[in-house]
């Protein structure tokens, strides 16, 4: 925190235009932040990226990316150089050097490969994410997904739109088992409803020990291969790292049970498309869905498209309704430890090297 009784500028960089709520409540956020401290002053000043660029930015070499980066406006540089804290779901690259005095940085969504390549490990700022926020309605999403394809929805539309009364019966979530990979707050949010319904619920993450009451057994890194054979749909949802670009490769698709289902809400990064796509066209997937892709938006003519049994979403598993109300709710909480001088809620690493 800055030097005491020195205003501490907070720069909320988001569009305003992504709010779905009234003015009003918008309004009411800023004047509760405002009340924590009488030193808090509050700078709306948009700075956003293409969703394209935003992809790009979340691996390395940034030589594309940084053409293609928007110039930053003599208003948004003045408001960037004051600022002690950002919330935002952009960054420029640079921002180092933009905004020097910049002490922590809360995202409004919980990827953040696009900020962790600003430059902000050079001076030292805390990144922290905001992992949780939209975990129920993605868990709601992934699971809808699984239930269209097994209880066969789109054969039961097709039958009706042809009035042919033939009984089509899909099969049953109780008693088959998923594989949850990447076990964060989505990752919980997903087990907790599929132990629901009566799965059998495995998960994968990089630690050790862990045990939650809706998961039947925990695999390590090294035991993915394991998880995928026993998994009759497997969803992925672990964070984009260097460890996880590219980890469902054709390797991991001939690992999974035969038939199987797999469904993909983190990053399009994560997986090999054609791979993917192979694995749809042989038989070895029975189906897939995907909320992401290495292309956003995904271009018309792209292979992805015409992928046999795929289902595609465009960026939307989450939910708009209560999002910022749930943002702004976490800022104010991290705000508070910020004051205190406490660990920051859903800290990461500021570099995408850390």
């Amino acid at each position: 925190m800055g030097k005491s009784g020195e205003p501490i500028e907070v720069l909320v960089a988001y569009p305003m235009s992504w709010e779905t709520r009234p003015v009003v409540e918008v309004e009411r956020d800023v004047a509760l932040l405002r009340t924590m401290n009488d030193r808090i002053q509050v700078t709306i000043a948009e700075y956003v990226e293409p969703g394209s660029l935003r992809i790009m930015r979340g691996q390395p070499p940034y030589d594309e990316a940084r053409r293609q980066a928007p110039p930053v406006s003599p208003q948004q540089a003045e408001a960037l150089a004051k600022a002690e804290i950002m919330l935002t779901l952009d960054i420029p690259f640079d921002t180092d050097r933009l905004a020097p005095r910049l002490k922590w940085v809360q995202a409004v969504g919980a990827g953040v490969g696009q900020l962790q390549s600003g430059g902000l490990d050079k001076i030292g700022a805390v990144l922290t994410t905001s992992a949780g926020v939209a975990s129920a309605p993605i868990a709601e999403f992934v699971l809808a997904r699984i239930l269209a394809e097994w209880k066969l929805f789109p054969a039961l539309d097709r039958l009706q739109r042809v009035q042919d009364w033939t009984p089509t019966y899909g099969r049953n979530l109780a008693g088959s088992t998923i594989g949850i990979v990447g076990f964060g707050a989505i990752g919980a949010a997903i087990a907790v409803r599929a132990k629901a319904l009566g799965m059998r619920v495995l998960a994968n993450r990089r630690t050790t020990g862990t045990s939650h009451p809706s998961v039947d057994r925990f695999f390590t890194v090294a035991e993915l291969p394991a998880l995928l054979g026993e998994s009759d749909a497997v969803v992925l949802c672990a964070p984009e790292t260097s460890e996880t670009r590219r980890m469902f490769d054709r390797a991991a698709f001939a690992a999974m049970k035969h038939g199987a289902y797999f469904c993909n809400v983190a990053r399009g990064s994560l997986v090999d498309e054609p791979a993917m796509i192979a694995a749809l066209t042989s038989g070895q997937l029975s189906a897939a869905s995907i909320d992401v892709a290495t292309t956003e938006p995904l271009p018309p003519g792209h292979p992805l498209w015409s992928a046999p049994n795929l289902a595609i979403s465009p960026h939307s598993a989450a939910s708009v309704e209560k999002y910022f109300q749930n943002v702004w709710q976490l800022f104010r909480e991290n705000m508070q430890r910020y004051l205190a001088g406490e660990e920051l809620a859903n800290r990461i690493s500021s570099s995408l090297t850390g």
